[in-house]
């Protein structure tokens, strides 16, 4: 059975608004490159694989 995926806005998440106080962390100069970014997140999957930890691969 498929499961429903959740929206939630980053203003709804404490550690995120404490990063970033005030605005929408999709406006930060730095989330499409750290966030979005297919060679960033490619390399984050295998660094994590590679400390053990289990990450599902949704490609």
């Amino acid at each position: 059975m498929p499961t429903i995926v959740e929206i939630v806005c980053c203003r709804e998440i404490p550690a995120a608004t404490e990063k970033q106080p005030s605005g929408c962390i999709t406006r930060n100069v730095r989330f499409h490159t750290l966030c979005l970014d297919e060679v960033v997140l490619d390399v984050v999957f295998h660094t994590l694989q590679d400390h053990g930890v289990r990450v599902e691969n949704t490609r």
